[in-house]
């Protein structure tokens, strides 16, 4: 019945329920496990510097969340399906100068050609993309018939994070916060990964599904598990922290686009950037509130 340390919250140790008889009558502890988290909480200072490395900890999240999200306004644009149109009507051997214009070699003359949208009665082999290394429309041709695949992905990603909200909640409730944010983690980064490594469409396309599947569970859970070490004056920044944190995504995502436009290596950098959450295991420590809905008030404190 002791006061115990936990040296990794940070939080000042109150008395056990044991302990009640000593705390002052004017302000005795709740005998209600989920209502005694709650007043130790203010006790112990709902809004000092531990709560604010939980608040940026947990708050990074949000800023992923909305690069895995918008990372097809890089990786699927920026690239159209052309035919290099000489005016003498032969394709010639095609080359391209420092700048990327084309041009074609007939009869030892160099004839100056223009690009044009090509015909989708041509066949494939004629096609030519401009940077096609760096976006996974031309990797995968998902033009002409094939045009409607590509905007399917980012369907597909919301779809997979409709069901994993429904999904992650419940197993957020029952198994706690950590496991409700490190599992949906691996299934986000195996998806992202699954994703830099794809060797066509169908595989893209449902790693795309499996990331926002586990994407959804990350970001609702990091929502919750903040909020629940805050102290109640101090709870009203969830209602803009992580839209802040949602901007900054979107930002740092132009940022790395920019300097890396290859869409399998933009991939490739995004998953190790995630790896860095799993990181958190051994340093971030369940929800006390949750452990007081299950009566392990011991570790909660």
């Amino acid at each position: 019945g002791s006061p115990r340390h936990q040296p990794s919250l940070g939080l000042s140790v109150l008395p056990w329920p044991s302990s009640f008889h000593r705390m002052a009558d004017t302000d005795p502890a709740p005998t209600n496990p989920t209502e005694y988290v709650e007043w130790a909480l203010e006790k112990a200072g709902g809004a000092g510097k531990f709560q604010i490395r939980y608040l940026l900890a947990l708050g990074a999240p949000w800023a992923y969340g909305a690069m895995l999200a918008y990372v097809g306004t890089f990786a699927a644009s920026a690239t159209e399906q052309e035919l290099v149109d000489c005016s003498p009507g032969v394709l010639g051997n095609i080359t391209t100068d420092t700048f990327g214009n084309f041009s074609a070699l007939s009869n030892s003359t160099t004839v100056s050609c223009a690009l044009a949208v090509v015909d989708c009665m041509l066949p494939r082999d004629q096609w030519i993309y401009t940077d096609e290394k760096d976006t996974f429309v031309a990797a995968f041709s998902l033009v002409c018939d094939r045009s409607g695949l590509s905007p399917l992905v980012t369907t597909l990603y919301f779809f997979g994070f409709m069901f994993g909200v429904l999904f992650w909640g419940r197993v957020s409730d029952r198994c706690g916060r950590r496991v409700a944010f490190y599992l949906p983690a691996v299934f986000m980064q195996l998806g992202v990964l699954g994703m830099a490594l794809a060797p066509n469409y169908a595989w893209f396309a449902a790693c795309r599904m499996l990331s926002g599947f586990g994407n959804s569970g990350f970001g609702l859970t990091s929502y919750v598990w903040t909020s629940e070490f805050l102290g109640m004056d101090s709870r009203s920044v969830m209602s803009w922290s992580p839209n802040v944190w949602w901007s900054v995504g979107q930002m740092l995502l132009s940022l790395v686009a920019w300097l890396i436009p290859a869409w399998r290596h933009l991939m490739m950098a995004l998953f190790i950037l995630g790896c860095m959450f799993l990181l958190y295991i051994p340093v971030v420590e369940e929800s006390p509130k949750w452990l007081g809905t299950q009566g392990r008030l011991e570790e909660g404190h």
